[in-house]
């Protein structure tokens, strides 16, 4: 559950190195200076540059990689490298970067000299994470020599540009045709511009708007283009309007799910149980790569996701479950698992909903009352024994409790007051008692009373005190808690010094936040990274929380965490996943892909 309240010298070689092996084309930047306002950092720059498929790099014979200081299609070119498919060099460092905002991309061409493939990767410098990951996707085929020769994959023998395609320049000194700034951003063709050599035609971010535009562009007739994130049918007086935006966000083990501001619920990934609500498990739909609409209703409010069910709550105040029932979960009594949302009684007096962070278990308020049920066999229903229960039950006392959450194995709870209250499974400090018991009672963490919202994780604990400050405890391995090391909490840990934080949610080994000063809200992820969850591209975990970007229209309600990925949302604006898309959870039909940073699902 989302917990939410209130100047210097340049290094002296940029060395790259091309390796091909199984699709892959790794090229590190040893050394890049990085000026930064306390003077020049030098450190390791690793860029990754992947082939969606094998037989792209079977195909390459020359990759070529460039620096453009902005975003990918209207970034001011700043430097660029070439490697031959087998080579390794030395090549001259590339100006001091000022901290900002960069994009990295990666062209490849084969022996005949046609440009092929094409990728880019945009990042905030200077950045917690320096890999850099470019993944190369088929491109509209390019013949770069024009009517010079092509020679081992290069181009030679011209005599002057008009030998050369019509956006490349002829080198004088090797008779080559080359790929020049002074041509970047040229007309070309019928309406094109001149792009890493290639005559693209649509429109381009900062272009001028015409008839024929790409179907992902916006904008007014004759003004400045801008490129959406997603292709959409949306374009308002210039502005991309974005067909479903993201109100509340869940993310379960293996699935996600959100509500739209228009009150639908959409889920994808896995629904071997029936997570998705969308009729249909088994053979029928096991996995969903794209975002599926769960029923038809439009007054849903908010949603939360378990290991393998769902649950929502609507704006009338009642409340409905699906997907596994198999420890009673759903709340629907001794029955099966439901493929569709079911209503969990006649109630209409529902608050909070939490299905339990990777867990089997639900608890809800009603009112100020608190009612939890499903797995018990660790005491995380609080109810003073370890027998599941298949109907929401009172957990006593009752009209004392104003917020709740559930995660794998425990449960905490706030009272009236700002009281904080713990149950379930102890294991390594989770429940923040100070030692490792069960408790299959509501047991009071400390003596504090300023407990403002919590966040029950898999196997850690984090909470946000009435002066904005972030607490964690429980299980630490890659850093989850963000005290600055990976040593486990048993009791309350302070996670720094700031003051400012009003939302908060753990994931499996992973945890989000949202840092604001009224104005702006800005995103901090930290923990385990290897497969993506924390957004930042270097795969190395952090023990502190770490700015996302440079973002800081971040909404509370959307921050999300599961097993493989994390997802948040924007202002206006679409959900943003990042991780591991091993159940489909990205919306991606590659399930070996991993992303590196919040990257918008886009609906079809």
């Amino acid at each position: 559950m989302v917990g939410w309240g209130r100047g210097g010298q340049k290094a002296s070689r940029w060395k790259v190195r091309c390796r091909f092996v199984l699709g892959l084309v790794s090229l590190s930047l040893i050394s890049l200076a990085l000026t930064s306002c306390g003077g020049t950092e030098t450190r390791a720059l690793s860029w990754l540059v992947r082939f969606e498929d094998e037989s792209l790099s079977a195909r390459a014979t020359l990759l070529r990689g460039e620096i453009l200081e902005g975003e990918c299609d209207s970034g001011v070119f700043l430097y660029r490298a070439d490697q031959d498919r087998d080579g390794s060099g030395q090549m001259e460092a590339p100006p001091s970067l000022p901290p900002g905002r960069y994009s990295f991309v990666g062209t490849a061409q084969d022996g005949s000299c046609r440009l092929f493939a094409r990728g880019c990767t945009t990042v905030d410098l200077p950045s917690e994470g320096m890999e850099i990951v470019v993944s190369l996707q088929p491109s509209e085929e390019v013949e770069l020599c024009g009517a010079s020769s092509c020679m081992n994959g290069r181009c030679t023998n011209c005599e002057s540009d008009d030998d050369c395609a019509e956006c490349l320049t002829c080198d004088p000194a090797t008779r080559g045709c080359e790929v020049r700034p002074e041509k970047e951003g040229m007309s070309c063709g019928s309406g094109g511009m001149c792009r890493s050599g290639a005559c693209c035609v649509g429109c381009w971010d900062g272009s001028l708007c015409q008839a024929g535009d790409t179907p992902d562009a916006c904008g007014v007739s004759g003004g400045s283009c801008q490129v959406c994130a997603c292709p959409t049918r949306a374009c308002t007086e210039g502005a991309c309007v974005f067909p479903h935006v993201v109100q509340n966000s869940a993310t379960g083990t293996g699935h996600v799910c959100m509500v739209t501001t228009e009150g639908l619920i959409f889920c994808w990934g896995m629904n071997s149980s029936g997570q998705l609500g969308v009729g249909g498990s088994g053979e029928a739909i096991t996995i969903s790569t794209v975002p599926l609409q769960a029923g038809t209703d439009t007054d849903w409010r908010t949603v939360t996701a378990g290991e393998a069910h769902t649950c929502a709550l609507k704006n009338n105040g009642t409340v409905f479950c699906w997907g596994a029932n198999n420890e009673g979960q759903l709340g629907l009594g001794p029955s099966g698992g439901s493929e569709v949302p079911a209503q969990v009684g006649t109630e209409a007096d529902w608050s909070l909903i939490d299905a339990g962070n990777d867990g089997d278990h639900t608890c809800g308020l009603r009112g100020s009352s608190l009612y939890c049920w499903g797995r018990n066999d660790h005491g995380q229903l609080g109810v003073g024994d370890l027998n599941s229960r298949d109907a929401p039950t009172l957990i006593p006392p009752a009209n004392v409790w104003v917020d709740a959450s559930a995660g794998e194995l425990s449960t905490c709870a706030i009272r009236m007051g700002g009281t904080l209250w713990c149950w379930g499974n102890g294991d390594r400090g989770r429940l923040g008692l100070g030692d490792e018991m069960r408790r299959v009672e509501p047991t009071q963490v400390g003596t504090d009373t300023d407990w403002m919202t919590i966040s029950v994780a898999r196997s850690h604990t984090c909470a946000i005190k009435n002066d904005g400050s972030l607490w964690c405890w429980g299980r630490n391995p890659a850093g989850p808690l963000g005290v600055g090391d990976e040593d486990d909490r048993l009791a309350p840990t302070q996670a720094g010094i700031a003051t400012d934080w009003i939302a908060v949610t753990g994931g499996d080994q992973t945890t989000c936040g949202i840092r604001s000063d009224g104005t702006n809200n800005n995103l901090f992820c930290w923990g385990f990274n290897d497969d993506g969850q924390v957004g930042l591209t270097d795969r190395s975990n952090k023990v502190v929380p770490t700015p996302i970007g440079s973002a800081t229209d971040w909404v509370p309600e959307t921050i999300s965490m599961g097993e493989d990925v994390s997802c948040a949302g924007r202002s206006g604006g679409l959900l943003e996943c990042t991780g591991w898309n091993k159940s489909g959870q990205l919306a991606s039909d590659d399930f070996d892909s991993i992303i590196f940073a919040f990257t918008p699902i886009c609906f079809q």
